[in-house]
């Protein structure tokens, strides 16, 4: 599991996402990108596009850590995890 960590301001609504072009095998592709955030907040415009998986985050409470995941299988039956920290926070 791939691990980041960044910073959004109460009320933000910003787009994360994590790039597996490098990690897909020639021809392979991403079939299914699953999206979970804890504590729970509001995910749009899910986007996977090219080997890139994107989400709109929409954090909320200052002081709060979220930890957002993105789970996919490929076209070859391979999972992959990658996670990010969000640290919401007054900037």
């Amino acid at each position: 599991m791939f691990v980041s960590e960044c910073d959004a301001a109460p009320l933000s609504n910003l787009d994360y996402g994590f790039d597996y072009s490098s990690w897909l095998e020639a021809g392979e592709t991403i079939t299914t990108s699953l999206w979970e955030v804890s504590p729970s907040v509001t995910l749009s415009n899910e986007q996977n596009l090219e080997g890139i998986c994107s989400v709109f985050v929409e954090v909320t409470t200052s002081g709060t850590l979220y930890k957002l995941t993105n789970t996919i299988t490929t076209s070859d039956n391979r999972v992959d995890s990658r996670s990010i920290v969000l640290s919401c926070k007054h900037r």
